[in-house]
């Protein structure tokens, strides 16, 4: 039975439904897990480091971007409507804040913002923070936390939740997620 898990597994191109197989802990009862176990264990394990290395990459450029960022504050001196339409046909318009800030060379910049809302998240000449690359102010980005993290962290709780179902299954033999999802 081992023989046809590993073969069939082969077939699949699960690489690493082969080290599950030759696993010692899949060694002392090979009829525990079944093909559709080592695939869902296999599209989760992939899933996961997929979703890890993109939250990794994301929060790699934050902290770049975070430690070797120009910090400054502008002024809301506008903002440029855009209208789009959305996926379900209705048209809407979005409100890209446009700043004024000094850079480090001493030069005024006007920047419109890349994050739009359909309100106007800011009054006329408040102020707010933002960030730029050194020698890129027309870069520049809002300097909360949120803008900086919120994808990074999406990314790498994906990743940890589907590493916790792939290990789900893995050490229980159980596939209660897999049931859930498909009945």
């Amino acid at each position: 039975m081992r023989g046809e898990i590993a073969r069939r597994a082969a077939v699949s191109g699960g690489a690493l439904a082969l080290l599950l197989v030759q696993s010692p802990v899949f060694a002392g009862d090979p009829e525990s897990y079944t093909f559709s176990q080592i695939v869902y264990i296999s599209g989760c394990a992939l899933f996961a480091a997929f979703s890890l290395i993109i939250g990794i990459l994301l929060a790699k450029r934050a902290w770049r971007f975070r430690s070797e960022g120009v910090r400054t504050t502008a002024v809301v001196v506008g903002y440029d409507a855009r209208e789009q339409t959305d996926s379900d046909g209705r048209r809407r318009t979005y409100h890209y804040p446009q700043v004024e800030f000094v850079d480090l060379a001493g030069q005024k910049q006007r920047v419109t913002m890349g994050t739009g809302c359909t309100s106007l998240p800011f009054a006329q000449n408040s102020t707010v923070r933002i960030i730029y690359p050194p020698g890129k102010p027309w870069h520049a980005e809002f300097g909360d936390f949120m803008d900086a993290w919120l994808w990074p962290g999406f990314w790498l709780l994906m990743a940890a939740f589907f590493f916790a179902f792939a290990y789900n299954v893995w050490s229980t033999r159980v596939p209660v997620a897999f049931h859930f999802i498909f009945g």
